[in-house]
């Protein structure tokens, strides 16, 4: 991940919560309700796209809202992790492109911003391979795993951003 910065009441929030959850034994669920309040507070007010179900509508519930996991299954998650990637690489492509000279803000700050719905999928798909082991979501799982390391290389072996964010690092003014 780029990055995620929480507000501090999220942060306490999800330690709260962690601590109460984890007490009953279940420390993959309490995980899994942590990283869903983080990525849920990053995108709360975020964009929706009504042709992919997981992303339809905003989440609902406290703490800026809570994943849909109901309708969570390989059929579901699919096109929205699809659909991230394609987002994602787009964001980079413009972010890597921009003829403005490198800032701290229209390069570090557009990078952490970069991917937000591509991280929100993340998060589900992350808990749907972890607590179901249908024969549906390990095929999901075969597929995708090659596209997000795919994914993952082409972002740190992009030169043009690596020279936007070394500019951003070297330049005296933000030291």
């Amino acid at each position: 991940s780029w990055g995620l910065f929480l507000s501090s009441r999220v942060h306490l929030s999800c330690i709260h919560q962690y601590q109460r959850v984890s007490l009953r034994g279940s420390h993959a669920h309490a995980h899994a309700l942590c990283h869903g309040l983080a990525h849920a507070h990053a995108l709360r007010g975020g964009r929706h796209f009504s042709g992919v179900p997981l992303l339809a509508k905003p989440w609902e519930g406290p703490y800026g809202g809570v994943p849909p996991f109901d309708s969570l299954n390989a059929a579901t998650l699919a096109p929205a992790l699809e659909h991230g990637m394609a987002e994602l690489r787009s964001q980079v492509a413009s972010l890597a492109a921009n003829l403005e000279a490198p800032s701290f803000s229209n390069t570090i700050e557009s990078l952490e911003d970069a991917g937000r719905v591509y991280h929100r999928v993340s998060s589900l798909y992350g808990v749907a391979v972890s607590a179901m082991s249908t024969p549906e979501v390990r095929a999901l799982q075969t597929d995708v795993a090659p596209k997000a390391a795919a994914l993952r290389d082409e972002l740190v072996q992009n030169q043009a951003l690596f020279e936007r964010v070394a500019a951003v690092y070297e330049d005296a003014s933000y030291s």
